[in-house]
């Protein structure tokens, strides 16, 4: 399905299955279905817009953490914004495409080669331009995955560095925060900052590695999980554009007092 809209793309997918020893057999549709014994019905959209809506959630697949507890949620609310861009009839509806065992294949499978994301952003971003149905479309997945691999990074900005946590102040990360600086820099200084991690100079990616701020990005993930419980939003299932500056400036002075003085805490607790 995601070569027949971008057909650029099946070479990659088949470098990336190949290599995972998958053998791939190309099935003429619907000329041979019967002989491969493929139900065209159940498999198959009649329509343009419904072919464009798989797609649309196979490129999801590759970038969403997907788990059974988000799934059913996550999908349904995707479907229906799709449906919305690429003018679907409200009067036909669709089921999900994958059951979450086939969604976790495809992520697992195809959504661990960096080289075939970077290929699916690039080729996005050049369908955006377009007018008709597809660039609403792409121009959407653009938007639900921008900063997708740089979810850590805008935690950071949006909560230590914006809400100028005293964490920040103490003289023992002054290494950690240059190393920061650097990493802030680099994605800021690409001219699509929020696929860097895709389309970034190559070597300026090792800016990026954990391992260079593993204190402040260990009291970040602690801070993350604080506001999920205060906000009594289960861990696993909250998307990384909640924890939106908005939503933190709607908190009361006195919730803000304990944010920081918590996020001290956790400074001494891993130093």
């Amino acid at each position: 399905m995601v070569s027949m809209v971008i057909p650029q793309l099946e070479g990659y997918l088949s470098e990336v299955l190949e290599e995972k020893s998958i053998k791939i057999r190309r099935v003429t549709l619907p000329s041979k279905a019967k002989e491969n014994q493929v139900d065209m019905i159940s498999v198959y959209p009649k329509d343009w817009p419904s072919v464009l809506i798989v797609f649309g959630c196979c490129i999801m697949l590759l970038f969403e953490d997907i788990n059974p507890q988000n799934y059913i949620n996550l999908m349904s609310n995707r479907i229906s914004e799709m449906r919305a861009k690429v003018g679907c009839d409200p009067g036909n509806p669709m089921e999900f495409p994958f059951s979450l065992e086939k969604a976790k294949a495809i992520r697992s499978m195809l959504g661990s080669s960096m080289k075939l994301k970077t290929q699916v952003i690039t080729m996005i971003i050049v369908l955006a331009g377009k007018s008709e149905s597809i660039g609403s479309l792409t121009n959407y997945l653009m938007d639900i995955l921008s900063w997708s691999e740089l979810r850590e990074f805008t935690f950071i900005h949006d909560n230590l560095l914006l809400t100028k946590s005293p964490v920040l102040l103490d003289p023992r990360l002054k290494l950690e925060l240059a190393h920061l600086n650097e990493a802030f820099k680099a994605i800021c200084s690409h001219s699509i900052p929020q696929f860097f991690s895709y389309l970034g100079n190559y070597d300026d990616q090792y800016k990026l590695e954990r391992s260079r701020f593993p204190i402040i990005m260990a009291v970040a993930e602690e801070l993350r999980i604080t506001l999920m419980r205060s906000l009594m939003i289960p861990i696993r299932t909250l998307s990384p554009q909640c924890l939106s500056v908005p939503l933190l400036k709607s908190w009361s002075p006195c919730i803000w007092i304990i944010w920081l003085t918590r996020g001290s805490l956790m400074l001494h607790k891993h130093i």
